[in-house]
C-alpha cells in the first residue's frame, strides 16, 4: 500500500528519487499518467511522479505541482510527501515548494537538504559545492535553459518563493538530533528550512531529527534525504508516539494556548459542536470527532480534541452543571474509543480540566494516578493506575493554568518523559 510519494520536476529524478527508496526496502513505481495513481497504490510503497515542469514558467510549475499533491492526497495513507529537486538546483524550486505547501496545508514545514554526497553535491554554510567548487561557478551557470547564478541556497529559493526561508549550519546538525529537532520546532510551522549536510551521516541525523519534530515534515532534495527520512519515519512509526491532547475548558486562556499550540508546533484540533453534543444527535457528532482525529492521526503524532476553539462558540445554557457533565462524558467516551483503535497507538494524554480529567479516568477505568512530576506550577505528570490502559502517561491541567505556551511546555515535558519508567 503506497505510504510515500514523491514529486519530481523532470522523469530523470522521480527515478532517481524512487531507486534511492527502493534501496531502503520499499517497493517503488514511477507513474506516468498521474490520472492513474490510485490503481497503482495497493501495489507499491512509493509512487513516483513527474509534472516536467523544471522549464515550465514560475506560474505553471506552481499551479502542475499543486494538482499533483492534490492526486497524492486523495490515495488513502501516504504519510510522506517528497519533493524532488534537481542535484544543482535548477528549475522553479521555490515555486514548486510553495506549491506543495499551499496544497498540503499550513501546518506543513519544508525541509531543504540539497546535498548528495555520493555524487559529490554538499551544503555547507548555506552554499552547495559540486565537487569542492561553488555552484554558480560550474556548468549549470550557463544551462540553456534554466541557468543557476548563485550557490546560496536560501537566495535561490527566497527569489521563487514568497516564504520565510532560513538556514540551518552544520554546527547544530553536528550537535545531534536532539537539538536539531528543537531548532527546526522553534523555526515554527509553515516555512522553509536549509540545512547543510557534507556527508550521509549528517542527513541521517536531520532525517531522525524531522522524524522526532512536532511539525509534519516534507522533505525537499535530490534524493538521499527522502530516502533517509522514509526509513526513519517506518522506524519511529514502530515505536508509536501518537499523543492525544483533550481540552474541556472554555476559558479565554486555554484558548489562547490552543491556537498557540496549533501556530507553533502544526497541531491540528478537532472542534466538538456543543449544540450537537447536547442535541439528540449526539452520537452523530461523536462518531464525527472520532473519525477526524483518525484521519489526523495519520499525518500528525499529536492531534487534540476542542470544545470551544473561539469565543464565539461557547454555548450558553440554562442548566450548565447538567451541560458540563454530557459533554465531559462525550470526550471521555471518544478518548476510550480513541485508545481502544489499535491503529493509532495512542501512547500520551494531556487533559486540561479537572472534570474531563475524572470523567476519563472513568472512562477507562483508572482509578488512581500514579504522581511523577510536574510539567509547570498546577500541570501534573503521572501515570494511570487500574484499568486496561494502566500505565499510560498522562499531563492533567487546570483550564486558568499556565501562560499562552502552557500546552506547547506539557507537550515537550510529555515527550521527555513518556518513555521513562
Amino acid at each position: 500500500m503506497a505510504k510515500i510519494a514523491v514529486i519530481a520536476d523532470d522523469l530523470t529524478g522521480a527515478n532517481a528519487t524512487g531507486i534511492l527508496l527502493k534501496g531502503k526496502g520499499f517497493t517503488a513505481a514511477t507513474v506516468m499518467d498521474t490520472e492513474a495513481l490510485d490503481g497503482y497504490a495497493p501495489r507499491y510503497d512509493v509512487l513516483s511522479a513527474t509534472t516536467n515542469s523544471r522549464s515550465m514558467s514560475a506560474e505553471r510549475a506552481y499551479k502542475s505541482v499543486k494538482c499533483l499533491i492534490e492526486q497524492f492526497k486523495a490515495i488513502e495513507g501516504i504519510k510522506l510527501f517528497c519533493k524532488r529537486i534537481d542535484t544543482t538546483l535548477r528549475g522553479n524550486i521555490g515555486a514548486e515548494i510553495d506549491a506543495a505547501l499551499d496544497a498540503l496545508g499550513h501546518r506543513y514545514t519544508a525541509v531543504v537538504v540539497p546535498a548528495y554526497p555520493l555524487s559529490g553535491r554538499v551544503c555547507a554554510g548555506g552554499y552547495v559545492l559540486v565537487d569542492n567548487m561553488p555552484l554558480q561557478q560550474t556548468d549549470v551557470a550557463s544551462d540553456p535553459k534554466t541557468p543557476v547564478s548563485s550557490s546560496k541556497v536560501a537566495d535561490i529559493i527566497s527569489k521563487q518563493s514568497r516564504r520565510m526561508v532560513v538556514n540551518i549550519g552544520l554546527d547544530q546538525v553536528m550537535a545531534g538530533q536532539e537539538c536539531l529537532c528543537d531548532a527546526i520546532n522553534n523555526i515554527g510551522a509553515g516555512g522553509i528550512v536549509v540545512i547543510d549536510a557534507t556527508m550521509q551521516n549528517h542527513i541521517d541525523v536531520i532525517a531522525n531529527a524531522c522524524c522526532q519534530s512536532v511539525l509534519p515534515i516534507m522533505p525537499v532534495d535530490p534524493g538521499p534525504f527522502s530516502a533517509a527520512m522514509a526509513a526513519a519515519l517506518c522506524k519511529e512509526e514502530g515505536k508509536a508516539t501518537h499523543m492525544l491532547l483533550i481540552v474541556g475548558s472554555v476559558s479565554e486562556l486555554t484558548r489562547r494556548q490552543v491556537d498557540t499550540a496549533s501556530r507553533n508546533l502544526a497541531i491540528p484540533w478537532i472542534a466538538i459542536d456543543v449544540p450537537l453534543l447536547l442535541s439528540p444527535n449526539r452520537d452523530a457528532e461523536m462518531q464525527r470527532v472520532f473519525v477526524e482525529v483518525g484521519r489526523a492521526f495519520r499525518r500528525h503524532p499529536i492531534v487534540g480534541i476542542a470544545t470551544a476553539m473561539q469565543a464565539a462558540q461557547i454555548v450558553r445554557v440554562e442548566d450548565m452543571q447538567a451541560a458540563s457533565a454530557v459533554i465531559n462524558k462525550a470526550l471521555a467516551d471518544i478518548t476510550l474509543s480513541l485508545l481502544n483503535d489499535d491503529r493509532l497507538s495512542i501512547k500520551a494524554l494531556y487533559t486540561s480540566g479537572g472534570d474531563v480529567t475524572a470523567a476519563i479516568c472513568a472512562a477507562v477505568g483508572a482509578d488512581s494516578i500514579e504522581l511523577k512530576g510536574e510539567a509547570l506550577p498546577l500541570a501534573t505528570y503521572g501515570r494511570l493506575i487500574g484499568g486496561e490502559f494502566a500505565g499510560l502517561p498522562l499531563i492533567t491541567k487546570g483550564g486558568l493554568v499556565g501562560g499562552d505556551d502552557a500546552i506547547i511546555k506539557c507537550i515537550e515535558y510529555l515527550r521527555k518523559v513518556a518513555d521513562d519508567g
